[in-house]
């Protein structure tokens, strides 16, 4: 899920001229070679927001750990996006198959099919040398000195149905494997799958994390996290 606010729109441009694709591709901060630190701040705790991108440069990557690494030396908590430290974890241990479906179904994208192996990623990857997002271990960041802070796709897909009703899989749904091909059973509901993306996958795990930032001990922490979701949670906050 932490890839779709970028990948969306490049979808759309993927059919257009290549300079635009280019152009989302550094907007979105894929072709990035520094990490970017920002501030948010909650009564007597000193926070900051690392800005991560889900694919990019080795510069860039690189340039993570560093910053991982000094903030921990003076005593960051971290606290990261996703369910666990490494991608296989997810696929092995959550094995929640028919939440994994009705989330493809919804937004039209398979969620454990990495961005590498994405149109229109996958063209680029050699002209830029991208790489997906390496595990947290690769970056410094361990099951000691971290937590995760985000919802589970289970919990995810409940509060779209409890909004929205329940969404109907069908048989081409349970026959097309996950995590090796594009979403082809039907027509894309877009309300949906704007309403699912703002207020589910942005404003529900945005107020998760907020709440896991007031109730932690810890009086410095650094939140690495997909850009988009820094202004919603300084936000939240200030509220």
């Amino acid at each position: 899920m932490k890839k779709l606010l970028l990948l969306i729109p490049l979808i759309i441009l993927s059919s257009c001229a290549s300079k635009l694709v280019d152009f989302a591709l550094k907007k979105n901060g894929v072709l990035d070679t520094k990490a970017v630190l920002q501030p948010l701040e909650y009564d007597d705790k000193k926070i900051v927001f690392l800005n991560m991108v889900h694919l990019g440069t080795k510069e860039y990557y690189t340039d993570v750990k560093s910053k991982i690494d000094s903030l921990q030396k003076e005593g960051f908590f971290v606290m990261y996006e996703g369910l666990y430290l490494r991608k296989s974890e997810r696929i092995i241990k959550e094995n929640d198959t028919v939440n994994y479906l009705k989330f493809r179904k919804v937004m039209g994208i398979d969620p454990l099919v990495e961005y590498s192996k994405m149109k229109p990623f996958s063209d680029y990857i050699v002209k830029y040398d991208l790489l997906d997002q390496p595990d947290y271990p690769e970056l410094g960041i361990t099951s000691k000195n971290s937590k995760a802070v985000d919802l589970p796709m289970s919990v995810l897909i409940s509060e779209l149905e409890r909004e929205k009703g329940i969404v109907q899989l069908s048989q081409c749904d349970y026959n097309s494997k996950l995590g090796s091909v594009a979403y082809t059973c039907g027509k894309v509901d877009k309300d949906l799958q704007k309403y699912m993306l703002e207020s589910i996958i942005l404003d529900k795990r945005n107020k998760n994390i907020v709440e896991q930032i007031k109730q932690s001990s810890s009086k410095k922490i650094v939140v690495v996290y997909g850009k988009n979701h820094y202004s919603g949670i300084q936000k939240m906050l200030q509220q």
